[in-house]
């Protein structure tokens, strides 16, 4: 599974701005502000214009919010990671907001930490349930590699 790449935060934006581009017109234009016919023709073409843009781009927030977050890719995690070099196995993590933290315990061992959090969300988007009883957690996997002894010369 893959995240959608909608743009839903730039058309909100935009969105935003041709409102408020708007909003001035219509403000110029009840406060008398406009003089001359040329003007006047010049208002309308604006308004016009930015009423479409706000038509649109309303449009595209609906149908981004209303379309599914994931798409399925066929391929698992493993099966994209072994694809990759290193740098695109960086973006990849960064991109699936993968986090991996290694540190050590308190008896010296290494102890590393990897959370997946988007197999929530992925569980969630296709319908797969939890058996009553269980809870969704975010997914983690913690690794403890044991302290290496010191090595001795006979």
């Amino acid at each position: 599974m893959e995240r959608v790449g909608n743009s839903i935060s730039q058309a909100k934006a935009e969105l935003a701005e041709a409102e408020a581009i708007l909003d001035r017109l219509e403000s110029d234009y009840l406060a008398g502000r406009l003089k001359s016919e040329v003007q006047i023709e010049r208002y309308w073409g604006q308004h016009g214009f930015q009423s479409a843009k706000v038509e649109r781009l309303r449009e595209e927030i609906k149908t981004a919010e209303d379309s599914p977050a994931w798409k399925t890719t066929g391929r698992t995690y493993s099966e994209e990671w072994a694809t990759k070099d290193d740098e695109q196995k960086r973006v990849f993590l960064q991109r699936h907001r993968i986090t991996v933290t290694v540190g050590s315990t308190e008896d010296g061992s290494r102890r590393v930490l990897v959370r997946v959090p988007e197999v929530t969300e992925i569980a969630e988007e296709t319908g797969l349930h939890v058996p009553e009883g269980y809870v969704w957690t975010a997914p983690e996997a913690e690794f403890i590699l044991p302290a290496r002894k010191a090595y001795k010369r006979s």
